[in-house]
């Protein structure tokens, strides 16, 4: 059995040849932290302004998916068709809704 040691975050008892402390998840060692990017993505291409502009009006959220640096491609290509989808079915409902006002304003103009 090999010896323990106590992490020094979460005082938990950890293998002396541990690189990362499996209970708290921290670095042991500086040196083999992941480098973290200190650049922030601009404002149109965050994830809530990408959701905010795909509930207002989907279509416009298209070319923010296919910028975003960090979303996978299948992703992008998934959401395409999800955005086009429900682009369509929009579409559909809201010329059922038209053609039914124009009916209605038909049998007011009757009446």
């Amino acid at each position: 059995m090999s010896a323990l040691k106590k992490c020094p975050y979460c005082a938990e008892e950890i293998q002396e040849e541990a690189v990362k402390c499996r209970f708290c998840g921290e670095f042991l060692d500086g040196s083999k932290r992941p480098e973290v990017t200190g650049d922030p993505l601009p404002l149109y291409l965050r994830t809530s302004f990408i959701v905010v502009t795909f509930l207002i009006l989907p279509p416009v959220a298209l070319p923010l998916i296919w910028l975003h640096p960090r979303i996978h491609l299948a992703w992008k290509v998934v959401l395409t068709v999800v955005i086009g989808a429900f682009s369509w079915m929009s579409y559909t409902a809201y010329q059922g809704a038209i053609k039914e006002l124009d009916a209605a304003m038909e049998m007011m103009d009757e009446i």
